[in-house]
């Protein structure tokens, strides 16, 4: 009898394993590729987030080196018509207009990168857009022979680099606020 019972609990034990051990079995290989497939989206959204940050760094760079090459080119075009040299207008107004183009571009690019709503980079560009008028007219008006430099363009300009010292403070916030 108790060899019976023996044997009758070695079956039952052995049917058990064979039928959960093999359920045992499976639910684990679902976990674990259940596990892989969350690090995998997890390795994703990171690589993603990575591109998204170089991304936009390239966008704030882009904007600053473009504000900065349409500030240069008017700094030294005052400066070349207050030493006397002689400039077209038409010269003047081209590349101006491609300059500030491109700028424009590049600031309103980003728009794609805003955190909130009080970091605007069209204080730089409405600077620059007044100084390029102020001193389009003085080059007009031939103010800059036989003179020091006009006052207009002078105060025109600092307003230029007071408003690209703001943007570059900004565009630094933004650039520490760009998820890592």
């Amino acid at each position: 009898m108790i060899g019976l019972i023996g044997a009758v609990g070695g079956a039952v034990v052995g049917g058990a394993a064979g039928v959960y051990g093999p359920l045992l079995l499976k639910r684990q290989e679902r976990r674990d590729l259940e596990a892989d497939r969350t690090l995998e989206s997890l390795i994703a959204d990171r690589d993603m987030a990575a591109e998204v940050r170089v991304e936009r760094l390239a966008i704030l760079t882009v904007a600053r080196v473009k504000t900065r090459l349409w500030y240069d080119f008017l700094s030294q075009t005052a400066n070349r018509a207050s030493a006397g040299e002689p400039l077209d207008t038409q010269a003047f107004t081209a590349e101006q207009d491609r300059l500030s183009e491109e700028a424009m571009g590049a600031c309103y690019a980003l728009s794609a990168i805003r955190v909130s709503a009080g970091r605007d980079s069209h204080g730089v560009l409405k600077s620059l857009r007044h100084a390029s008028e102020v001193i389009y007219e003085a080059l007009r008006r031939g103010e800059f022979h036989g003179a020091p430099m006009p006052s207009s363009v002078v105060d025109a300009l600092e307003a230029v680099a007071s408003a690209r010292s703001w943007f570059r403070l900004t565009a630094d916030r933004l650039v520490e606020e760009i998820p890592q």
